[in-house]
């Protein structure tokens, strides 16, 4: 993240300036991990790469937590008919490969990086909701919950204060 962060002042060279002289170069010095068909140091390109593949990463994984939360809550503390209704629904999810899933997605919408962070988002949620599920199932059950309970705490409140809080780690 670091690299990514500093990009501009660690890369040796600018990732995009060409130098037709330079032309397939072995590694060595100046180029550390050599340069490509146009001339462009590896090294520095990789560098400035780190920034979409932490951007993604970040994207990406900030949308399918958020929906694994949300359904493993509404999953795991209300059970029953919500509970067979989400589960069912990640079963629907899990059994489709993810990757020819995304692949069909990306020539639909077309090919962009943000059409690739959505996604890995809405395809990658279904493992944490049930690891979720079950944290919250054990949680639902502690003597806070039913104190808050007890001291007339809405659903909402009590998923947001005390149980979130608790599946978080």
């Amino acid at each position: 993240i670091l690299i990514a962060i500093f990009a501009s002042v660690i890369a040796p060279f600018s990732a995009t300036k060409t130098h037709f002289s330079d032309i397939r170069l072995a590694p060595g010095r100046p180029y550390y991990l050599g340069t490509d068909d146009l001339g462009r140091d590896v090294l520095s390109r990789l560098i400035f790469a780190a920034r979409i593949s932490v951007s993604v990463g970040i994207v990406a994984v900030t949308l399918y937590e958020v929906i694994a939360i949300f359904l493993g809550s509404i999953s795991g503390y209300f059970g029953g008919m919500a509970d067979m209704i989400v589960q069912r629904l990640v079963d629907i999810t899990m059994s489709f490969p993810t990757m020819i899933v995304i692949l069909v997605f990306i020539a639909f919408l077309g090919p962009s990086i943000f059409n690739v962070m959505v996604a890995i988002g809405l395809l990658s949620w279904p493992g944490p909701t049930r690891l979720y599920r079950g944290q919250i199932l054990q949680l639902r059950e502690m003597d806070y919950v039913l104190a808050a309970r007890c001291l007339g705490a809405s659903n909402t409140r009590i998923i947001s204060r005390h149980i979130i809080p608790g599946i978080i780690s």
